[in-house]
Formats: C-alpha cells, sequence, structure tokens
C-alpha cells in the first residue's frame, strides 16, 4: 500500500486523515512533469532543454542558464474552481502555477506592458482572464485579456490601475482603473470617475461599490457605477501611488470600509464619512498596498510596502490590535483561497509566498519565477565558482560544475538591492556587497567570510551602498560609495574613514590598479584617481566626443595584464586610457551607456577580447583591445535589459562550427537581465549550434557524407555513439519538439535541409549540389510537407521542374507545381510528379542551411483514441558532374522519420 502520510486519530470511530503527496517535477528525468516545458534526461544547457527544463530556441546564439528565482510580484489571482491553479504578475512577465506555487511558467503570450498590476478571473467562467500592466510607470495601465487561461493574450481598450474587478452578482461587468466594461472585458467606457487605484464592491448588496483615487479623495457609488459621489476629500489620507493602494469592504457592515494611506491604514464604520487610523502609530509608518478581509473568521490583513514598516500585518479585533509576519518584505498583493481559506498567498519583493495556517507561518515558492533583475556579478578567484547580486531577492551562488543556483542571503535585508559584489583573489571565500533601498533598513556594505552563507552588516549608511572594490593584494582594504561619500577600510570592515577631496555621486564605480593597488580610480560626476590609497585625490576630464561631452562615468575596468590600460563606459561611449588616465580616446562612441546600461567584462586569459551591454541593442564585442567593436546576434536572449556581463569559467570550446562571431571567449560568456520587457535570467554565450539543431546523418545510401543533412529544431534522439538517429520521436502537445498549436492531435516538427556541413562526428567530403530530388513523405499530410521543403529550397536559389501528371491540360508537359497541370472535369486534380530542385550555378557555399520548415504528422484515430503515427521524409542530393573528367560525383541519399505519439496520461493523485 502506497503511503500518503496519513495519520489515525480515534474519535469515537477510526478516522483517516490523508494528506496527498505533492508531486514535485524533477528536471531530467526524461518525463515531462507539470511546471516543465520540456524534458530531455539530462540537466545540460544550450542543448535544446535547459537545466531548468525550458524550452530552448533552435539555433539560437544564447541560451537561458537559470539563475535567481522570485522578484517584485505586484499580483495575484486564485482560480476559484480550481484553487491549486494560481497566477502571479511580476515586473516582468505574468506567471502561472498549475500545482499551487510548487513551479510557475511564464504565461504572458501576446500581453502588452511589463509591470503586471492586477489580475482578475471572471467568477462563472475561470478561463476569461484580464490583467492590468504598465510599462515602465507610464500611464495609463493598459488592460489585457485572456480566453484560454492565460495561454494567449490579447490587447484591449481598457485601463486598469492596481485594481480590476468583477461584479459578483454579473460578471459581464467589471470595472477599472477609470473605465467599466459590460461585456466581460472585451471593450471599455469611461466611468467618468477620476482613475482608481483601488475599487471594492460590498458582496451583499453589489451595488454599492467604493473608489479610492490617489491625491483626491474617497469615492461611492451606490447604482452599480453608474454615478459616483465623492464621499471624502481628505488628500492628507490617501496614497500617492497610481496603481498600488489598499482598499477593502469588511463583508458583514457594508458602511464599514479599511484603506491604506501612506501613514498606515484607515478604518471608517460610516462609509467613508469620517476616519479613524487603526494601523500606523510609531516610527515604522507601514504604507498599505494590499487590504483583503478573510472569509474565515473576518481577520484583517494589511500589506505594507515601500516603507520603513514592510511587512504582513494582522489583526483578529477589526484594527485595535495587530500581530505582523514578513516583517521587512514588501507586501504588494494578497490572495485568499476562496475554498481553504487557511491557505493564504503573499506576493513580495522576493517572489510568492504560500501560507496553510491563516498568515501564521510561511513559505516562499518561486520555481521557474523569473522576475528579479541581476545588477552584478563575482566570481570566485580559485574556481569557476560564480555569485549573482539581486535587485530584492538577495545573493545567489552557483558551484562549479552545477547548473543550480542557490539563495545564500542570510544576515542580508530582505527586498533591498545588491548592487555591487567583490571577491578577494587573497580570500577566496571573503565576500563584500553594497545594499541600497528604502529608509529605515539595512542599507550600506555587508561581509561574508564564508563564501556567502551568512553575512554581517559592517558600514550602515543613511544613504545606501553603489561602488565597491577590493584591494587585489589585501582582502582587509576595500573602498565603497554611498551615494555621495566614499570610505575606506584596512581592517575588513571594522573601521572605516571618510575620504575627502572625492565625491562621485549615484552608481559610483570604483576600480583598484591590481599592480600599483595604491593606485586608485572612482567615476562618477567627479571622475577622480588617487596614487596613495585616497588620501588625495585629482580630478580628470574626458575629452568630448564630437558634439557629446561625457559628464559622467558608469562603469570602469582595468585591463589585468596591463593596468596602465583602463576602460570607461559613458553616456558619449566607450573611453579607453593607455597610461593610467593621463589621456583619454573614445574608442566606440556607439557604447553609450546609463546606469543601469553599463555592463562592461574583459576576458582576463586574453585582455584583447572585451564585451560590452547596451539596453535594447544586445551584446558588443571587440577583439582589438576595444579599437573596433561587433554586435553579437541577440537570438536565443528575449530580453536585451542587460545589467551585468562576465566571462566565467568553464571551457567554452564549440562543439559543432564556430559561428562567423567574434570573439570567441576562451571561457564561457555570461550575460545578466533584468526585468524590463520580459523575464529576467542568465545567458549564456553559444559559440557552435546547440544540440537541438545538430545534424542527423539519416538513413541511406551514404549516411555519412555530408553533402546533406537533416536539422531538426527538436532534441535529435541519439545512438550509442552519440550521433542523432535518422527516426526522432515527438510527443504531441511537447513544446520542445511539437511547435503546432496545443490539442490538434498531431506533432509539427521543425526541420530543414543542410548541406555540406563540417561535423566533428563524422567525416566530411564537400561538394557542389546541382539537383535534390524529395520523394513525397510516407504518411502524414504527404504534399503540403513536401512543398514546404520545397519552398525553404527556393529561398536557397533553387527552382522545381516537374512533369505533369494526373491533370488533362499539360499532361507530359514541364511544371514546377500541381497548378501548372490543370484539371478537367471527371479528371481529378492535375499533378506535377518526379520534382527536382535545380540549382543553376550549382550550390556550391558550405554550412549552408535552408529555412526550417513545418511538417505536421498526425496522430493515427482508431476505435480506441489515438495512437502513434509517422512521416518519412526522403531525399537524394546530386552533385554536378566534375569539371575535370566529367564523370558523376557520388549522391547523398537521406531519409529521416518523424513518429508522433499521444500524450503520457497523468497518473499522479489530486493536488
Amino acid at each position: 500500500m502506497r503511503s500518503w502520510g496519513c495519520r489515525f486519530l480515534a474519535v469515537f470511530a477510526v478516522v483517516v486523515l490523508c494528506t496527498p503527496p505533492v508531486a514535485v517535477a524533477v528536471c531530467g528525468d526524461g518525463v515531462l512533469d507539470p511546471g516543465e516545458q520540456c524534458d530531455d534526461g539530462n540537466r545540460n544547457n544550450c542543448d535544446g532543454c535547459s537545466s531548468q527544463c525550458r524550452s530552448e530556441p533552435a539555433g539560437a546564439s544564447w541560451c537561458f542558464v537559470g539563475g535567481p528565482q522570485g522578484g517584485h510580484t505586484f499580483s495575484l489571482a486564485i482560480d476559484p474552481t480550481t484553487p491549486s491553479t494560481i497566477y502571479a504578475g511580476t515586473q516582468g512577465v505574468l506567471f502561472k502555477s498549475t500545482d499551487a506555487g510548487l513551479s510557475w511558467l511564464p504565461s504572458s503570450t501576446g500581453f502588452s506592458g511589463t509591470e503586471v498590476v492586477s489580475i482578475a478571473i471572471k467568477p462563472d467562467q475561470p478561463s476569461v482572464l484580464l490583467a492590468g500592466s504598465v510599462v515602465a510607470g507610464n500611464t495609463p495601465p493598459m488592460i489585457n485579456r485572456s480566453d484560454d487561461a492565460g495561454v494567449s493574450w490579447n490587447y484591449t481598450n481598457g485601463n486598469g490601475g492596481g485594481s480590476i474587478v468583477f461584479d459578483p452578482s454579473n460578471p459581464n461587468i467589471v470595472y477599472g482603473l477609470n473605465m467599466r466594461s459590460q461585456d466581460a472585458g472585451q471593450t471599455w467606457e469611461s466611468q467618468g470617475q477620476p482613475g482608481m487605484c483601488a475599487t471594492a464592491i460590498a458582496a451583499t448588496m453589489t451595488d454599492v461599490i467604493y473608489g479610492l483615487a490617489p491625491a483626491t479623495g474617497l469615492f461611492k457609488s451606490t447604482d452599480a457605477g453608474t454615478t459616483w459621489t465623492l464621499v471624502n476629500a481628505d488628500v492628507g489620507l490617501l496614497a500617492n501611488d497610481p496603481w498600488f493602494c489598499g482598499l477593502a469592504i469588511d463583508p458583514s457592515d457594508v458602511r464599514r470600509i479599511y484603506f491604506g494611506a501612506t501613514d498606515g491604514a484607515y478604518r471608517s464604520d460610516d462609509g467613508g464619512y469620517s476616519f479613524a487610523k487603526v494601523l500606523g502609530s510609531g516610527p515604522l509608518r507601514p504604507w498599505p498596498h494590499a487590504i483583503v478581509i478573510s472569509p474565515l473568521d473576518g481577520a484583517i490583513f494589511v500589506g505594507a510596502a515601500f516603507s520603513p514598516g514592510d511587512g504582513l500585518y494582522k489583526s483578529m479585533d477589526g484594527g485595535n490590535t495587530w500581530m505582523t509576519r514578513l516583517v521587512g518584505h514588501r507586501i504588494l498583493a494578497i490572495a485568499i483561497d476562496p475554498q481553504s481559506p487557511n491557505v493564504m498567498y503573499a506576493g513580495t519583493g522576493a517572489g510568492v509566498f504560500r501560507s496553510n495556517d491563516a498568515g501564521d507561518t510561511w513559505v516562499l515558492r518561486t520555481a521557474g519565477v523569473n522576475a528579479a533583475s541581476i545588477t552584478t556579478f563575482a566570481r570566485r578567484a580559485t574556481d569557476a565558482a560564480l555569485f549573482a547580486g539581486t535587485d530584492t531577492v538577495g545573493v545567489w551562488f552557483r558551484a562549479p560544475g552545477t547548473t543550480t543556483w542557490e539563495p545564500r542571503n542570510a544576515g542580508l535585508p530582505p527586498d533591498q538591492t545588491v548592487w555591487t559584489l567583490v571577491t578577494s583573489p587573497q580570500a577566496p571565500s571573503t565576500l563584500y556587497a553594497t545594499v541600497a533601498g528604502e529608509d529605515g533598513k539595512p542599507k550600506g556594505v555587508f561581509k561574508s567570510t564564508d563564501d556567502g552563507n551568512s553575512w554581517q552588516s559592517v558600514l550602515d549608511d543613511s544613504y545606501s551602498g553603489y561602488g565597491l572594490a577590493i584591494d587585489p593584494s589585501n582582502p582587509n582594504i576595500v573602498y565603497a560609495d554611498t551615494l555621495y561619500s566614499m570610505y575606506k577600510t584596512v581592517d575588513g570592515g571594522a573601521n572605516w574613514s571618510l575620504l575627502h577631496g572625492v565625491a562621485g555621486g549615484i552608481f559610483t564605480p570604483i576600480a583598484v590598479d591590481p599592480v600599483y593597488p595604491l593606485t586608485v580610480y572612482a567615476g562618477g560626476t567627479n571622475p577622480s584617481k588617487s596614487t596613495d590609497g585616497g588620501a588625495n585625490w585629482v580630478s580628470f576630464n574626458l575629452p568630448p566626443s564630437g558634439d557629446c561631452t561625457a559628464t559622467y562615468i558608469w562603469g570602469m575596468l582595468i585591463d589585468p595584464s596591463d593596468s596602465s590600460v583602463i576602460y570607461a563606459s559613458t553616456g558619449c561611449g566607450l573611453y579607453k586610457s593607455a597610461d593610467r588616465g593621463a589621456t583619454w580616446r573614445n574608442t566606440a562612441p556607439i557604447l553609450t551607456s546609463s546606469p543601469e546600461d553599463a555592463a562592461l567584462t574583459i576576458d582576463e586569459n586574453d585582455p584583447s577580447h572585451l564585451f560590452a551591454a547596451l539596453q535594447s541593442t544586445g551584446v558588443y564585442a571587440s577583439e582589438d583591445a576595444g579599437g573596433t567593436w561587433t554586435p553579437l546576434s541577440n537570438e536565443g536572449m528575449p530580453n536585451l535589459f542587460i545589467r551585468a556581463l562576465i566571462v566565467s569559467g568553464g571551457s567554452a570550446t564549440p562543439t559543432g562550427p564556430q559561428r562567423a562571431e567574434l570573439p570567441l571567449p576562451s571561457a564561457l560568456l555570461l550575460a545578466a537581465t533584468g526585468t524590463a520587457g520580459g523575464e529576467s535570467g542568465i545567458f549564456q554565450k553559444v559559440t557552435g549550434p546547440p544540440a537541438a539543431t545538430a545534424m542527423i546523418p539519416g538513413g541511406g545510401t551514404s549516411a555519412h557524407d555530408c553533402i546533406h543533412e537533416w536539422s531538426a529544431a527538436l532534441i535529435p534522439a541519439r545512438n550509442s555513439m552519440g550521433i542523432p538517429v535518422s527516426r526522432q520521436l515527438c510527443t504531441d502537445d511537447d513544446p520542445a519538439c511539437d511547435f503546432g498549436p496545443p490539442g490538434d492531435s498531431s506533432c509539427t516538427f521543425r526541420v530543414r535541409l543542410c548541406f555540406n556541413v563540417a561535423e566533428q562526428r563524422f567525416p566530411c567530403t564537400a561538394s557542389d549540389v546541382g539537383q535534390v530530388q524529395l520523394a513525397a513523405p510516407q504518411g502524414g499530410v504527404a504534399a503540403a510537407n513536401r512543398d514546404g521543403l520545397e519552398a525553404s529550397l527556393r529561398g536557397l536559389g533553387g527552382t522545381v521542374h516537374g512533369k505533369c501528371k494526373g491533370g488533362s491540360l499539360k499532361r507530359g508537359q514541364p511544371c514546377s507545381s500541381d497548378g501548372d497541370c490543370g484539371a478537367s472535369a471527371g479528371s481529378g486534380n492535375g499533378k506535377c510528379d518526379n520534382r527536382i530542385v535545380a540549382f543553376t550555378p550549382s550550390l556550391t557555399a558550405t554550412d549552408r542551411c535552408a529555412g526550417f520548415t513545418a511538417i505536421r504528422v498526425p496522430l493515427r484515430k482508431t476505435a480506441h483514441g489515438f495512437t502513434r503515427a509517422s512521416a518519412t521524409l526522403r531525399l537524394k542530393a546530386l552533385p554536378s558532374k566534375d569539371p575535370v573528367t566529367g564523370k558523376k560525383r557520388a549522391s547523398d541519399t537521406d531519409s529521416l522519420t518523424l513518429e508522433c505519439k499521444p500524450p503520457r496520461l497523468a497518473t499522479r493523485p489530486p493536488q
């Protein structure tokens, strides 16, 4: 008998209480579990299925390699009929979980906007969702609608603020920022009142609606939103954030309402005409961004954010007394399970927390949520271990030879920003971090001596920590910038001295000469240099570049092999000095930077290789020490808000032909992204074709001749030698290989034809290609599949030749398509048969691939359901005659069988 952790209670009779096990996805076990996009039986990145079981685009130049999990979660919604399904709106993407938050996947196809500030589910039709979003704080917020439970989205003409509310008595009526919809959010009309950051409908009297408008007051409608009355305009009590403000109606008394202001929470017992503060006295001053009332026992929950009093507050007596939970976390959203009110979720700066005991204890559930901006990298000097700092989820660590990242935050303040991380070459386990964020929370400089497992504050500044540098010869000497002041410690942070004569400003970079460590450079608004360890400073200016004058240095880098060479990123481009900062020249005006756009790194094994990143443009590379720059392909990196670059440890030797992108770093190039415009994460530069697009020799008379090979956008099946085989299998609706719409009972593969590919796995004799003959695929949608492959060859310059068969107008005549052959009554459709794709002149380029073609293989329908089906593609590549001997060269005949199987039935117990 399988045990589910049952326990027995003797209460007059034996009662068995069983808690069913929660299914946890195990990436790399060869099974596509819930919460996984793909699973190829391993945890290797860049092979089509990442270490996080995320599908990787075929042929991409970058692949996702994981990173910190969590990040700002602005909104939450629970499916009322299936509470294990939850939606979370983050700073970059809307995520969905179907296992009560254990795992998450992005659910934003077609979504407009970035910061998802509100989500609402249609009560009587949970597949219909509305979500409000903004772009970098712009107004007004957009409303998106999904009719398929978040699979796809469409923008509507509405704007939703931080609150979109369905009328429980008539779910076709929806209220947004200052608009109302009467068709469940498909179209919107103005309500006439100022924009509401929060709207609440009385549960027992749905005609009564309250709306809170920032800097205006509390509005009330008693006719379902047709007319509104300003019941209180005391703006001193109201929040000034246009998207987030808490508002809730007591379900037992429609006149009792709770709402948040910048200095606490208030209660009104007379419908908003008078107020009494119930939360916020004292120094904490919590700023409520979310308020909910439990239907179980009337408990009031207030979530505070962006204030010294951040955290979750709970009251069981109408606000007279309060308990605090999740202290220090920004609470931006609260959701209560409608079927099990003891189960709650909280959206915070760190991600989504879950409670099973009405908010008393909480567990973080962020697996798969990539919504935290990654601000900085650091590498341990002795090996390839990496550290990453983030804006709200602290410091994360990846050990050498592993693929997973783990948080290392003990002692760091929650929901604050780690701007800079540095490690010591002399003490590899010692790290320093600068922390910035809200007033009233710890900030400044933190130190760890155990690889980040624990942290202690060593410089608590009233401002924030930004720039940071460590003396490479002495781990106890550290320089730190805290907005407008620079400090130095010579005893590992026990004592600090204020450095005079230098003031950089926000985002000030600091660099220490590795050969002459008494030489220190500081950027910012007053670029300066010290040659005596910071005791005295001399300012320097960068020369104008055309009409642009660089007034701020955002990033600085010293050549590790020649410390006289310094690079500085500015708003006018990248500057270089070859004489320790005495003179400067602009080597790359195109590389203009801003504080969140100053990612710059160098290949320490070959310092002539430099890499820089620009917002919305991508990564640039130089192989001549900054003399010239080449943009690298951005394919595979959907979010170009790149905030950190590093050339990490580990071999970057390609497994196939190198791409035509230079330079090639001696080790792995990693780019970390922020959340603007999409998911955040860490991406690795692909220096050769990923295994997902590996050549498939196929079957036939010359399987190991590379004149022609197949290439498939899937995880190729391989033989014992590691070579992809000519029979590829896909499961219907597996996103790793089925590129068709879900639920169509077929697999749509993506296949392309490649010629003269120099592969390392088998010998290759390149040859020109004069003709390609495609046999009609066996099984599947044969004609359409062959037509698609021929069309891709036309894209390489080929022309189709055939002879008419089956038509009456041009029987036996040359043709290039079925339409050329015509038809007559009773004769059937015209057919262009024996088609050959000819290349004149011959196709001679090496490593030449046609575009991908969709090959659809429908499942075979039987009386008992669907079963496996396959389609076989056959091709013969015919080289032209040898110009010297006049003899025909050897041809290459290959076949590729694509097999589709039905999905495995779910066998797990309900969750």
